[in-house]
């Protein structure tokens, strides 16, 4: 009796130390409002914002044999992936979704610019960077909103997405450029010819390959038969495979505020391609970063944004986030972000929106003081830290899981 009364105070005291340990893990950052880390919908239940995405997943959860795209448009908090790398990881690993490719990516390398680091990129040949942030360059850009031109038929890139502990197979590889140029390279792959199932042209502007088996890296090569053809532009390439499952694109440029999009040519045409069912705008970090921030024209510009996705994914459910509190040039607090927060909760209620109100989540006005203390934000006090950017990952797809699990309570 002594001996399974002894069990009974042994179990009794490791059940309290686990109890203490949760608490104390919640309470690791108590300045971040973790009870409002949900997704505001104006219409709630089976007519709420995200009901698209939502139906989307639970096909998936009862074993449609089909795609989930998730598409997330930005700018430097999702081109590095980490934020947006951390919640494709989330849902892909989750048995109900699974892993539906890598989708969406742009070699950033052959941008001169910083590539995530879950996937890598090498290259050979000259090729010159064009981003659309870039006011006094023009080209014609596509969803990505970044491009490269090489004039050297020897150029080549190669794509590996398997880095660190990332498992994708490609079945099939999209390469986005202005197809009808007569003066582009031919673009083709570098790979035994047995190996290729079929060769898709897509008005659509991109080149479709079709693998007979999955491959693990693909090394992108051009040829040109006419002494017309002087030049290639890379749009973007998208890996996929051809299992059920999840497909998060995320699409990020330095320094992107909400016009950026608007120079894109190819916008609208790339993302009706990429089918998605969620669309999450994660824009307003540039452009409150002003003395004189324009709350009109800000409302505005996302609204034009808003009607362009609408025009290609016109059933896509649309997430809008609220710009993180920031320090303008690191000199003092910038109240715009609570601004351009009161006029995304504005608009979203005016068009049937999802928000995710992080900057609330996070703390609110002066909490990036808090984030850089615990080392979740850089010294910039407008950039995270990678531990940041996974944090906040985490805390929107635990925001989506529960609007995934009031949506299938819902009557």
């Amino acid at each position: 009796m002594k001996t399974k009364f002894n069990n009974h105070l042994f179990f009794l005291f490791a059940l309290l130390c686990l109890v203490v340990f949760f608490q104390s893990n919640a309470q690791e950052y108590n300045f971040i409002r973790y009870e409002r880390n949900q997704i505001a919908q104006f219409k709630l239940g089976k007519n709420g914002a995200l009901q698209y995405f939502l139906k989307g997943l639970k096909e998936l959860e009862n074993d449609v044999n089909r795609k989930v795209n998730i598409v997330h448009i930005g700018d430097s908090h999702v081109q590095a992936d980490v934020l947006s790398g951390k919640i494709r990881e989330l849902f892909q690993k989750d048995e109900r979704f699974d892993n539906g490719g890598r989708g969406f990516i742009f070699p950033y390398p052959v941008a001169q610019t910083n590539n995530p680091v879950n996937y890598q990129v090498t290259y050979t040949g000259y090729w010159q960077g064009l981003k659309s942030v870039s006011r006094n360059i023009y080209t014609k850009w596509g969803l990505s909103a970044i491009s490269s031109q090489t004039f050297d038929v020897r150029s080549t890139i190669t794509v590996n997405p398997n880095v660190g502990n990332t498992n994708y197979t490609i079945s099939r590889i999209k390469i986005f450029y202005p197809v009808f140029d007569q003066n582009s390279f031919n673009v083709s792959l570098d790979i035994d010819p047995k190996e290729l199932l079929s060769t898709y042209l897509s008005r659509s502007g991109f080149v479709e390959y079709q693998f007979k088996n999955p491959q693990s890296e693909v090394k992108i090569i051009f040829n040109k038969n006419s002494s017309l053809q002087n030049h290639f532009l890379l749009q973007g390439i998208s890996l996929e495979n051809d299992s059920a499952g999840v497909l998060y694109h995320a699409i990020g440029i330095n320094g992107a505020t909400v016009p950026t999009y608007f120079r894109c040519e190819d916008f609208e045409k790339h993302l009706t391609v990429l089918q998605p069912d969620l669309v999450i705008v994660s824009l307003g970090a540039n452009d409150t970063h002003v003395y004189r921030f324009n709350t009109e024209e800000y409302k505005n510009n996302l609204q034009y944004l808003v009607y362009e996705i609408r025009k290609a994914a016109p059933q896509a459910s649309i997430l809008l986030t609220t710009p993180a509190d920031s320090y303008l040039w690191r000199r003092k607090p910038n109240p715009n972000n609570e601004k351009a927060r009161q006029e995304i909760l504005a608009l979203a209620e005016e068009m049937n929106l999802a928000v995710w109100d992080f900057y609330e989540i996070m703390g609110g006005f002066r909490s990036i003081d808090k984030w850089v203390q615990h080392s979740l934000a850089a010294k910039d006090k407008l950039h995270f830290a990678s531990k940041g950017y996974t944090l906040q990952g985490e805390l929107l797809f635990d925001a989506l899981n529960r609007a995934y699990k009031e949506y299938e309570n819902a009557k």
